[in-house]
């Protein structure tokens, strides 16, 4: 069966995001926001929080975080991981906040290419403007073209193999900015397995379709200027140094109005 993105994968996402290390990551992106003026007990919203990983992260030195993510089951997961955090469900072009209540706001993991199109980016930059304390920071990263080019796309692979949890993962172009996704899981069925000595587990097979988009620099600079954005910076992941034109993923840093 086909479910919508990040709803059958929420109670799985962290077993696939597996070889990702939360910790540098954090850490990572802890120190950009000290070096662009977000103290420790500046509050943060982690826009696109998924299972709050970063989050909680944030949180345990102090920053007071308050996560968003538009899949219900995302936010149903973050919480029952806990942490001093308040989660919300909302779509990142149409924030719930009002005010200018924000040091800081954070947006990883590729939370930026679902927006499909750059109507959306100039949306969602505005929101984020509409949220950010004056001069606070604005953080998030983008998956390149070159990433999708040459890491989505080709043969179809499992990129889990657990005994609870199969994911295949089958990756291609389906326009020049559009990068398709279909994440095929095979997990335990909602419907429990017969209680009888040497009874199997009953799985069922769930496909969900990713979509994402690779935005351009000159349209991602242009949406973050029209929202009145300065000081913008890009910065290969997980490091100081400017992106090449082979990097996978990328950091910007922008400061609000």
């Amino acid at each position: 069966m086909e479910s919508p993105p990040f709803s059958a994968l929420a109670q799985y996402y962290d077993a696939v995001m597996g070889s990702v290390d939360y910790d540098q990551w954090a850490t990572y992106i802890l120190q950009v926001l000290q070096a662009h003026g977000a103290t420790e007990s500046a509050a943060i919203a982690d826009l696109g929080c998924g299972t709050g990983a970063i989050a909680r992260r944030l949180a345990a030195v102090g920053h007071p975080v308050v996560g968003i993510d538009l899949a219900p089951a995302m936010v149903t997961t973050a919480r029952a991981r806990g942490g001093p955090i308040r989660y919300g469900i909302a779509d990142i072009r149409h924030l719930p906040f009002r005010g200018r209540h924000f040091a800081a706001a954070v947006c990883l993991f590729d939370t930026i290419n679902y927006l499909l199109t750059p109507a959306d980016l100039t949306t969602t930059c505005a929101e984020a403007a509409r949220i950010l304390r004056p001069g606070a920071p604005f953080v998030f990263d983008l998956n390149t073209p070159f990433a999708f080019e040459n890491y989505w796309c080709g043969e179809e692979q499992v990129i889990v193999n657990d005994p609870d949890l199969v994911a295949i993962w089958d990756g291609r172009m389906e326009s020049d900015t559009i990068a398709r996704l279909d994440l095929t899981l095979f997990h335990p069925a909602d419907t429990p397995a017969l209680d009888a000595p040497g009874a199997a587990q009953l799985f069922q097979r769930t496909v969900e379709v990713h979509r994402e988009r690779a935005h351009s620099e000159a349209e991602v600079r242009a949406a973050l200027s029209a929202a009145g954005f300065t000081a913008i910076e890009r910065y290969e992941h997980l490091t100081d140094a400017p992106p090449t034109p082979e990097s996978e993923r990328i950091l910007v840093v922008a400061h609000a109005p």
